[in-house]
């Protein structure tokens, strides 16, 4: 049960944190215990109101003990409550201090008026000597609290099926067809015909899938590229800058047992393709602007893959999003920084 007991602590440190980054506190451990003894409950679908002002701001918290539920509640008129960022169709208006509605500004792309030195407080986040957080970590440690119930749910699940064992086996398994899937799209992608690319057998049902969708990309600009964000300090691998039915995109491919066939399905995937574009379009090594984004799903079983094409309008809608996930995450290290100087000053 390490690995239950692993995620339980990560879930119960979300909550403390996020309760510390909407109230300025953190939560009374009697209540995070509780969330413990919740970690196994039922529904966590529940859309909760809350009216502040007339502003309707959605949570889902019933899952969480009662007394925990009225802190997360608890919120000033000018404080927001974070959302699940998953649904794309969540029209939740969002109010902040000028430090958050300053990061939230920030374009998706570098147009004729922007000036570098009005953003430079937001390059001072990451410290000397520490390393870029990554797209993948700001998102994992910003997950909403459903989806990481959810996640733990599963995991048990699989746990009971397969055992400690089986279970890390499969997820190595998982990132190494993902590996192999990733070096086999950029053979192909760097001149390889698709009949000739040497495809391992765990990946086969995702080749076949993939093979409606690799010949409409053309004009490949970079692929598994590291890029990184000079001014909002953040980096990823970019999987692909290509071409798609004629427009420039940033291309980000995905493997699923089960079908996503709309973006709602696809969790923090959008969210994850955004920042992408958001850190090329900055990154001077490239050279160049990108407005749309990708998202290509590809099955095992072999059918035809989901293709989520992303133009300005939507890349700009999850670009948002990302901005707000990636700032809950700064104030969460700013947290975890104030601690550690605290201590350090007393010994």
């Amino acid at each position: 049960m390490q690995i239950i007991n692993n995620l339980v602590k990560r879930w119960t440190y979300h909550v403390k944190q996020r309760c510390a980054v909407l109230h300025g506190k953190g939560t009374d451990i009697d209540l995070i215990n509780k969330c413990k003894q919740k970690c196994y409950g039922t529904s966590t679908t529940k859309i909760v109101k809350i009216s502040t002002k007339s502003k309707v701001i959605l949570d889902r918290t019933h899952y969480l003990p009662k007394e925990v539920r009225k802190n997360v509640k608890k919120v000033d008129s000018d404080s927001e409550l974070w959302t699940d960022l998953d649904s794309p169709t969540s029209k939740v208006t969002i109010h902040h201090n000028t430090a958050k509605n300053y990061l939230n500004s920030f374009p998706l792309q570098r147009d004729s008026g922007f000036v570098p030195e009005n953003w430079k407080t937001l390059s001072t986040d990451v410290r000397k000597g520490e390393r870029l957080p990554s797209v993948t970590r700001v998102l994992q440690d910003t997950m909403p609290l459903n989806n990481l119930l959810m996640l733990l749910r599963w995991k048990r699940k699989m746990i009971e099926q397969l055992g400690e064992e089986g279970f890390l086996k499969l997820n190595e398994e998982t990132l190494q067809e993902g590996s192999a899937l990733h070096r086999c799209i950029q053979i192909y992608l760097t001149g390889t015909p698709l009949n000739e690319v040497e495809v391992d057998e765990g990946n086969h049902g995702h080749w076949k899938s993939l093979s409606t969708v690799l010949p409409h990309i053309t004009d490949v600009k970079a692929t598994e590229k590291y890029i990184k964000h000079p001014i909002l300090q953040y980096s990823g691998y970019l999987d692909c800058l290509a071409t798609y039915k004629g427009k420039l995109c940033v291309i980000d491919w995905k493997t699923s047992k089960k079908p996503k066939p709309t973006l709602a399905k696809c969790f923090d995937s959008p969210l994850q393709t955004a920042a992408y574009a958001g850190a090329v379009n900055f990154e001077e090594t490239l050279g160049m602007e990108v407005e749309n984004t990708l998202l290509v799903i590809a099955y095992r079983n072999g059918q035809n893959a989901h293709v989520h094409f992303m133009p300005k309008e939507t890349s700009q809608f999850y670009w948002e999003k990302w901005l707000k996930r990636l700032y809950f995450y700064k104030e969460i290290k700013k947290r975890e920084r104030f601690a550690l100087d605290a201590s350090e000053s007393e010994i």
